[in-house]
């Protein structure tokens, strides 16, 4: 992996060296090293770092002087591809962006990294793949972004968490849907996908519908209802009467 430090030796850097300039090769070795394609030849990349990444940010920051641009935009890629995929809500993206010089994010591709976060936040999943594809798949600026953007492994990683936002909002929906906002072009692809990388978030795929696995999230609930009901009157006489209580002066 082109002599890239192992995660146990990033973690030993920054626990005792964070924010010392010296380590800055390193960080930038491990960084370009979480970009290598998996699965194809012989390399294999790490594991996305965000503590690393943004300790290299930071240290961009505090020694503008030893900032790289394409390293800027490489963290970003990463958090935008890999960040989503996690059990959690996503933050990396906009944590690094405050990180980040406003002069750097003025130029592209930054402007078009921040839109496909927005798209991929608000769920518009198919736009979403329209501006990755048109800006940062087809840019040839700079090499190791674009490495990263036609990689599978990011593709995979996008379509996770794509596929993961649909099976909390939907119990089932059309075939077609599904394959738009996964950027698939036949129903094999999807088939393979789901069966290959996805764990327990499809039910089956029949017909023209994909059925998700329910969920709390997915299945509608019946509404609770109090017994009695609620005596709204009895509510709005007690505010009133604790608003007049409030109110009153009292004597010396």
């Amino acid at each position: 992996m082109n002599g890239a430090p192992s995660p146990s030796e990033i973690t030993n850097l920054l626990k005792n060296q964070t924010y010392n300039p010296q380590i800055l090769p390193q960080l930038e070795s491990y960084l370009h090293s979480q970009v290598e394609t998996t699965g194809e030849g012989t390399r294999e990349h790490n594991a996305y770092n965000f503590q690393a990444n943004r300790t290299l940010v930071k240290l961009y920051q505090f020694f503008p002087n030893m900032a790289k641009v394409e390293n800027l935009i490489l963290v970003e890629l990463l958090a935008l591809v890999y960040g989503h995929d996690k059990e959690e809500a996503c933050v990396d993206f906009g944590a690094l962006g405050c990180l980040i010089s406003e002069s750097f994010k003025k130029e592209e591709p930054f402007p078009a990294l921040i839109r496909c976060a927005e798209l991929l936040d608000s769920c518009q999943f198919t736009e979403f793949w329209s501006t990755f594809t048109t800006t940062i798949i087809e840019s040839d600026r700079h090499s190791k972004v674009s490495e990263l953007a036609k990689s599978n492994h990011a593709h995979t990683s996008l379509r996770r968490s794509i596929l993961k936002c649909l099976s909390l909002a939907f119990q089932s929906t059309s075939l077609s849907s599904v394959m738009a906002q996964l950027n698939f072009s036949t129903t094999e692809q999807l088939r393979k996908f789901v069966s290959e990388e996805t764990d327990g978030v499809v039910k089956e795929i029949r017909n023209d519908v994909v059925a998700f696995v329910p969920t709390a999230q997915n299945t509608k609930r019946e509404k609770v209802y109090q017994e009695g009901g609620v005596d709204y009157g009895m509510i709005r006489r007690m505010m009133l009467d604790s608003g007049t209580r409030s109110i009153t002066p009292t004597r010396d």
